[in-house]
């Protein structure tokens, strides 16, 4: 143990959780060490087997640049989810035993040299992304002034001001704090959601992003089944939403984007309550939130805006909230039943199971982990309070794996039960080869990945991962009940949750997508900040370093998250912009309602109810305002594979008319692969002819043409 609070030498008192901190420190980087050296020899020892990718190229109609399997990357990321808590249980006894013998004043050197070397390993780690997440902040805008207000809260947790903190006018600043951040929260939610709602007539609805996730939503809204009638790229969410707009009578753009705000309002919500509940400190919670999703719902977008990628706000739809939703409900799960005291409710238990179980449907790339990391903090939580009665190892595990199968068992029930629905509507056993169709072409094939740069700020995420693994991990070494308090399964849960959704990152290692995985990361230290540094910076009691250095790092973090929230709005007005006209063509009837020209010529040339061959990048649009079903499997801009490919070109074949828009005539168009519009235009050349067009001359309707007809005559040159 470390000195005696009791002691005359005050210097000698140091805070437990800063035993905690060196040991935490130290169990991670030699964790880090050992699995450096795992992927190292898997690096070096796995090469790319060029015969398996020549095998699976047939089968793609991609470009086979865009193919860059990782088998070593990705065999080194599995195997490190899989050593780095075991090495950390194993080392957790032998460092701590070590930092038990370290006088105060020796732990106090070591705090403060962790500190530094963890500050320079995040400092490296960020220098791989150029400033792309710190660019649009404050804290890159106006360092000085960020210097200054971390200093101003230094010192006034250090001198006489901290009494204020003790005093009646305290408590109304508190209020007034309270109130401005309930308020903030409050517009974050509501900006986010009007820059998610818009019409047909808004230009993102021919981005291949919003069709990617439109397209499926408007064939099972219009009686397709998933698995069955065609395939998916992104879960079976569509399945799960239909029912909605049945009763909303139907699917249409604006009513898409509200379903999906709604979605994205219920997960915020979720990960707000979380955050209270585990901080137990609202302000540090709400402006925890404030900071760690104002960097993905505002920061990069408005970066990728002023980079002229794109020209208009991208909600991102297959991320939030199709992959956020079940997260934000297992972030949730897991912080109830331990900091509530639930876990000895078995329907408390099994509830969420149930329905984390319908998330691995929902979506795989986040269902999965969403569940996993329930699973584990059960088991966990299971094994912790498990040790004060049985200190046997083994028992612990048995009791953990109790619970585990209880888990996976109302989960595969949740699962068989949705299969069995979807067979009642399709009428046969639902395919499931279909499911796992895109994670083979992303995940094993390797299409459109990207390798991880060493330096990079994923480096400072896996530091703070990992160090919430280890704060995990030390309850189940920890012989005293008070070492195995619920928050440490709470956390260690979030930190496992945390290591399945950067799989996202690992697999397409750009910029724009790292925002993704950092809110947990960001959470994590929050909580650390909220339950151990600032408490320690505010107690009057506590010798001097202890409360400058603890004060230091909460004053830095809150100015950090309070810029970081502030950014979008201070800055050239970007954002204030955006939200003004999206505002105005949601109340605005005839920016609303207004009809592209090639929307209205769709309409006039299709039937309600009818089975249409539309050849657009964006069909989804057209297919959701004319209400008719599409002759294709999928998406044009879903075609991965050949066999699909072959479908369309048949079904062409077959056709007698078609609706072709210029995004598939014009063969350089970006698409999954150029070779894909040019067999598509070839085809039509021969056997069609153009009979009228959009008034924008965007939309062609093209009839069979028995004696066969020339390239201009097809694509209306």
């Amino acid at each position: 143990m470390i000195a005696d609070p009791s002691t005359d030498d005050a210097n000698a008192f140091a805070p437990t959780w800063a035993a905690e901190w060196a040991a935490h420190f130290v169990t991670t980087s030699l964790a880090f060490l050992v699995v450096w050296l795992i992927a190292t020899v898997c690096v070096s020892t796995i090469s790319v087997d060029q015969e398996r990718i020549a095998e699976l190229l047939p089968s793609l109609a991609v470009q086979p640049e865009f193919v860059a399997p990782e088998p070593a990357e990705r065999t080194a990321y599995f195997w490190s989810l899989i050593c780095v808590p075991v090495f950390m249980l194993l080392f957790h006894p032998i460092v701590r035993a070590k930092v038990a013998r370290l006088h105060a004043n020796s732990l106090w050197k070591y705090f403060l040299a962790s500190c530094i070397v963890m500050l320079l390993f995040i400092g490296w780690g960020a220098l791989g992304d150029g400033g792309f997440y710190w660019s649009g902040s404050l804290i890159y805008a106006n360092p000085i002034g960020f210097l200054l207000a971390t200093a101003a809260g230094v010192v006034g947790t250090q001198s006489r001001l901290g009494e204020l903190f003790r005093t009646p006018e305290y408590g109304r600043l508190r209020l007034v704090r309270d109130f401005g951040l309930a308020s903030a929260v409050i517009g974050f939610i509501a900006t986010t959601s009007i820059l998610r709602v818009f019409s047909s007539a808004d230009p993102y609805v021919a981005d291949n992003h919003f069709e990617a996730v439109f397209f499926t939503s408007t064939q099972v809204a219009l009686g397709a089944t998933l698995l069955i009638d065609l395939p998916h790229q992104y879960g079976l969410y569509p399945e799960f939403l239909a029912p909605i707009f049945n009763i909303l009578g139907g699917i249409t753009v604006v009513r898409f984007t509200v379903v999906m705000a709604i979605l994205q309002i219920i997960a915020y919500s979720l990960w707000l309550a979380a955050l209270l509940r585990v901080m137990r400190s609202p302000w540090m919670a709400m402006l925890t939130f404030l900071g760690a999703f104002s960097l993905v719902s505002f920061l990069a977008p408005l970066f990728v805006i002023r980079q002229k990628f794109i020209p208009y706000y991208d909600p991102y739809f297959q991320y939030f909230p199709i992959r956020s939703l079940f997260p934000a409900i297992s972030l949730y799960a897991m912080a109830w039943i331990t900091e509530q005291d639930r876990f000895g409710n078995r329907t408390s238990r099994c509830i969420p199971s149930v329905i984390l179980g319908a998330g691995v449907l929902w979506n795989a790339d986040a269902g999965l982990p969403a569940l996993g990391a329930w699973v584990m903090c059960l088991c966990h939580q299971a094994m912790a309070r498990r040790q004060g009665d049985t200190p046997s190892l083994i028992a612990a595990i048995r009791v953990a794996a109790t619970v585990a199968v209880e888990a996976l068992l109302c989960a595969a029930t949740i699962i068989a039960l949705v299969l069995a629905v979807l067979a009642l509507k399709g009428g046969v056993w639902p395919d499931l080869t279909m499911y796992w169709r895109h994670q083979k072409v992303f995940y094993e094939i390797g299409f459109f990945m990207l390798p991880m740069r060493l330096m990079h700020s994923w480096v400072a995420w896996a530091a703070v991962t990992m160090a919430s693994l280890s704060f995990g991990i030390w309850a189940l070494s920890a012989p005293n009940r008070a070492d195995r308090q619920p928050m440490r399964s709470t956390l260690f849960g979030w930190a496992v949750l945390a290591c399945g959704l950067f799989s996202y990152y690992q697999g397409r290692s750009h910029d724009w997508v790292f925002p993704v995985v950092l809110p947990i990361a960001l959470a994590l230290v929050g909580v650390a900040i909220a339950r151990l540094a600032l408490p320690t910076a505010l107690d009057l009691h506590m010798p001097h370093k202890w409360r400058v250095a603890n004060a230091a790092w909460s004053a830095a973090f809150v100015v950090v998250m309070a810029t970081g929230a502030a950014s979008p709005w201070w800055n050239d007005q970007l954002l204030w912009t955006l939200v003004q006209n999206r505002w105005h063509g949601l109340t605005s009837a005839d920016a609303t309602y207004r009809e592209p020209d090639a929307v209205r010529f769709v309409k006039q040339r299709l039937n309600r109810g009818e089975a249409a061959l539309i050849l657009s990048n964006h069909a989804g649009i057209y297919h959701a305002e004319t209400l008719t079903r599409s002759q294709l499997p999928t998406s044009l801009i879903e075609l991965t594979q050949r066999s699909d490919r072959d479908v369309v070109l048949l079904t062409i074949a077959n056709a007698a008319r078609v609706l072709a828009d210029r995004s598939v005539l014009a063969i350089q168009t970006p698409n999954t692969n150029h070779e894909t519009n040019q067999l598509i235009t070839e085809e039509l050349s021969r056997s069609f002819h153009k009979v009228s067009e959009s008034e924008d001359g965007y939309v062609l309707e093209l009839e069979r043409d028995a004696l066969g007809s020339s390239s201009e005559s097809a694509t209306g040159k």
